[in-house]
């Protein structure tokens, strides 16, 4: 779901910080500083362009859609590298979570019955597994990236 903020939707299109325009910014000014030479050339040398200007502006928008292609990639494979990493983490933070509670020292030392220790450390253990899985399925579905 899409939330703007007060500012309403043209803020969010054109934000600067953390968007992609600081990225964009240096090569849509380079690339018509460049247009605008090329134009200037044509029409000192007298070359005849096309009619319909929608060439030039095709090749421009062009220009600028791969560089927002190329960062929305690098912005999924970032995506997907902290996905995979922060599920590596759960599944080590479940495996220790479950070897500390299957080696529990209170079943010797304490007056408590074996059997109610083993069923506490039975439901911990599934406990934190059933949190670690939905967990990673509220991470997939969120990223939709692993």
């Amino acid at each position: 779901m899409l939330r703007l903020r007060n500012h309403g939707w043209l803020t969010e299109v054109f934000v600067f910080y953390g968007g992609v325009l600081p990225e964009l910014i240096v090569p849509a000014i380079v690339y018509l500083l460049y247009c605008s030479a090329l134009y200037a050339i044509c029409l000192h040398v007298e070359f005849q362009l096309e009619s319909d200007g929608t060439h030039l502006l095709a090749g421009c928008v062009t220009f600028l859609l791969v560089f927002r292609l190329q960062q929305c990639y690098l912005r999924y494979s970032h995506a997907v590298l902290f996905a995979s990493d922060a599920l590596c983490s759960l599944r080590s933070i479940s495996s220790a979570v479950c070897g500390i509670f299957g080696q529990s020292k209170c079943k010797d030392k304490c007056n408590i019955d074996p059997e109610i220790v083993h069923q506490a450390e039975t439901l911990i253990k599934v406990h934190v597994l059933r949190l670690s899985l939905a967990f990673a399925v509220s991470l997939k579905y969120q990223v939709r990236a692993a």
